[in-house]
C-alpha cells in the first residue's frame, strides 16, 4: 500500500482554500482536515468525539481533548491539544454553524452553546452521526481482531485531497504531515525499551543547520515510512510523539501447538530485521526484562577457516616476526 502524502505548508494552505471554496459543507470539512493536521487525530477518532469533549458547560473551549480508550485505535486513552489558531477558529466556526442550522440543539444557548453535549461533534449534513463499520484483520500474531472504521468519512476526506489536486492524499496525510513537521522543527530522540522512541520537538527551537538538509531530504520519504505513530501529546510546551520504528517493531506473538510442543510463528518482517532465513538458528537468552532472541553465532573449525585462505597470496610482511615464536596458548600449529 502506498504511503499517504506528507503535505508542505503551501499545500496545506491550498487544500484549505479549495475546501473552503468548493466544499458543500466547508465549516465541517475544514475542521476535520485541521484536526488531523494540527492535532494528529485519526478520522475514526474525529467521527466519535462528542460536543462535551471540546466544550465546557459554559461554552468555553477545552484546550485539551481526552480521547477515551473506547474510540482510539489501540484502545489506549490519550490526549490531544487544540492549540493551533486555525483549528480553534475552525472549531468556533463549525459550532456556530451547527447552532444556526439547528443540528442536534437543545434550545439552551447558555449550556454547551445550545448543542446536545452527548451528540457527536462531527455530523452529516442531515445532522446524523457518521456510521462506523466493524472490520476484521489478522494481527502480527496471526490472530483475527475486530476494529471500527469510519469508511464514509475517510472516503470523504480522501475526496477533499483529490479535489484539491493533491496526489496521494488520504485520511492518513494529516497525522503524517504533523509528525513530519515536528521532526523537521528539531527532534531529540530518547531511547526506550522495545524500540519505542519518545520524540520531543519544541517549535521555537530551530533545527541545527548540520541536520536541516538531511531532515528536509529524509523525513518524508525515509524516516516517515518507518514510523508508526502510537501517541501524540504535549507536555510543558513539548510535543511528544510516541512511535514505533518498523526497524524494531513491537508485536505480540501467539504461542501455538506444534505436535507435542509449542511454537511461535515469526513474521517475515521480523526475520528480515534479524537478518535470518528459514533453516537458520537463533539463540534464546532469558533476561530480567524477558526473552531475547538473537541470530546464533556460527562456529567454525580450523579446516573451515583454512579453506577460506588464498594459498597463492604473498606471505605477510611481518611473517618472520611470529614464525619463530613459541606457543603461548593452545595453538595447534
Amino acid at each position: 500500500m502506498a504511503q499517504a502524502t506528507t503535505l508542505q505548508p503551501g499545500q496545506i494552505r491550498h487544500l484549505l482554500r479549495v475546501t473552503n471554496a468548493a466544499s458543500r459543507h466547508p465549516e465541517r470539512d475544514c475542521l476535520v482536515l485541521l484536526l488531523g493536521l494540527t492535532a494528529g487525530m485519526r478520522v475514526t477518532e474525529i467521527a466519535q468525539i462528542e460536543v462535551q469533549d471540546v466544550l465546557f458547560p459554559s461554552g468555553a473551549l477545552h484546550d485539551e481533548i481526552s480521547l477515551r480508550a473506547a474510540i482510539t485505535k489501540g484502545c489506549r486513552q490519550r490526549c490531544v491539544y487544540l492549540t493551533h489558531g486555525k483549528a480553534i477558529d475552525a472549531l468556533d466556526r463549525y459550532l456556530g454553524y451547527r447552532a444556526t442550522r439547528g443540528l442536534r440543539t437543545t434550545g439552551e444557548p447558555g449550556s454547551y452553546r445550545g448543542l446536545e453535549p452527548t451528540s457527536k461533534l462531527i455530523l452529516t449534513h442531515k445532522g446524523y452521526k457518521f456510521h462506523l463499520n466493524t472490520k476484521r484483520r489478522v494481527c502480527w500474531a496471526g490472530e483475527p481482531v475486530e476494529y471500527l472504521a469510519c469508511d464514509s468519512l475517510q472516503s470523504h476526506v480522501t475526496k477533499l485531497y483529490r479535489d484539491a489536486g493533491i496526489r496521494g492524499g488520504s485520511s492518513h496525510s494529516g497525522r503524517r504531515t504533523m509528525a513530519s513537521r515536528l521532526i523537521q522543527q528539531g527532534v531529540a530522540v530518547e531511547n526506550r525499551p522495545a524500540a519505542v522512541r519518545t520524540l520531543r520537538a519544541r517549535s521555537c527551537s530551530p533545527l541545527p543547520a548540520c541536520f536541516a538538509d538531511a531532515a528536509r531530504r529524509d523525513v518524508s520519504d525515509d524516516i516517515m515510512r518507518r514510523i508508526y505513530i502510537v501517541e501524540l501529546s504535549c507536555h510543558s510546551g513539548f510535543w511528544v510523539i510516541q512511535c514505533i520504528y518498523i526497524g524494531g517493531v513491537i508485536m505480540e506473538l501467539a504461542i501455538q501447538k506444534w505436535g507435542n510442543s509449542a511454537a511461535v510463528r515469526l513474521p517475515s518482517t521480523l526475520l528480515s530485521q534479524l537478518g535470518v532465513a528459514l533453516g537458520d538458528r537463533l539463540s534464546a537468552d532469558m533476561q530480567p526484562e524477558g526473552l531475547v532472541l538473537r541470530p546464533a553465532r556460527k562456529s567454525y573449525s580450523l579446516a573451515d577457516l583454512m579453506a577460506q585462505c588464498d594459498l597463492k597470496a604473498a606471505p605477510p610482511v611481518d611473517a618472520e616476526a611470529w614464525e619463530g615464536s613459541k606457543p603461548v596458548g593452545h595453538e595447534v600449529w
